[in-house]
């Protein structure tokens, strides 16, 4: 359900896959985190961090808000390695989606994706009910790209 859910928030924002984001020549990384705020206390939204070779930014969209249009967030340098070596450190690119996931919407979910060149993966997890790694990959977003979270209502 959560999965299915997720994605409908990306189509709904219509952003390219992160592979593509990440082919390009001047990108080093990409982290996307899609939000979905189960009782809609906020507009679900999708964040991608773009790490280039002059800099990083945070591009924000909302579902069915600001017309289609981003909000984008420079992050200060040095932060973007924070968070690539966090969630390196918990594993995240060897982590499976978290289970067991609900089979209706009664909690907040993300979606996470990290591409860097030819090599993306992602994962779905409960962030208020993340346990071991998971837990670190929430404290690892939450710590270092809380850009993702300015909500919108």
């Amino acid at each position: 359900m959560q999965l299915s859910i997720l994605r409908g928030v990306l189509e709904a924002v219509g952003q390219p896959p992160v592979q593509a984001l990440a082919r390009h020549p001047t990108v080093s990384d990409v982290v996307r985190v899609v939000v979905h705020y189960y009782d809609g206390r906020a507009r679900d939204s999708v964040g991608t961090l773009l790490c280039t070779r002059t800099g990083a930014a945070v591009e924000m969209r909302y579902r069915d808000a600001l017309g289609g249009k981003p909000l984008s967030y420079t992050l200060p340098e040095g932060r973007p390695a924070q968070l690539l070596t966090a969630l390196r450190s918990a594993g995240f690119d060897r982590l499976p989606d978290q289970e067991p996931l609900p089979r209706y919407d009664a909690a907040d979910a993300w979606m996470i994706e990290r591409a860097a060149g030819t090599f993306a993966h992602g994962l779905v997890l409960l962030p208020e009910q993340a346990p071991g790694a998971y837990a670190l990959v929430v404290r690892a977003i939450r710590d270092y790209l809380p850009e993702v979270f300015k909500p919108l209502r």
